[in-house]
């Protein structure tokens, strides 16, 4: 059985939204360390560091009609969401961060959340990125 067209469109546009906010986030010379780390209780987008900080990112999508969007795509990120996030953090820091011991450029002396919003157009091509730090 095929997947519905509607869900194909939605994973080109998230991948789209997420690859555009990896190439914005390492022009601003971050290290990105890890992408789209999934488990079954949810999925980390982007974990990087950044300013001596390990940083999680959340990137939301959303596709512009005519140049205009009817809200913010920062609005899906509710309470329940972030709290998702910071229990995959954690769970990321327990799994992830005992393997990377010994990389040198690995020093962070803090963590944030942090939130891409990705503006895609009817042509599939990012047409705005807004990153807010320590969002959440």
């Amino acid at each position: 059985m095929s997947k519905p067209a509607q869900t194909d469109s939605r994973r080109r546009t998230g991948a789209v939204a997420e690859q555009a906010a990896a190439d914005h986030l390492e022009q601003a010379g971050w290290r990105i360390l890890a992408r789209n780390v999934r488990w079954r209780e949810g999925e980390l987008d982007i974990v990087g560091i950044a300013d001596g900080a390990l940083v999680f990112v959340e990137v939301k999508a959303l596709v512009s009609r005519g140049g205009r969007t009817p809200f913010s795509p920062f609005e899906s990120i509710g309470r329940r969401k972030q709290q998702r996030v910071r229990m995959l953090a954690r769970r990321w820091i327990a799994d992830s961060l005992p393997t990377m011991r010994g990389d040198d450029d690995l020093g962070f002396s803090s963590i944030r959340f942090d939130a891409i919003a990705v503006t895609v157009g009817g042509d599939g091509q990012p047409e705005n990125i807004e990153h807010v730090a320590d969002a959440f």
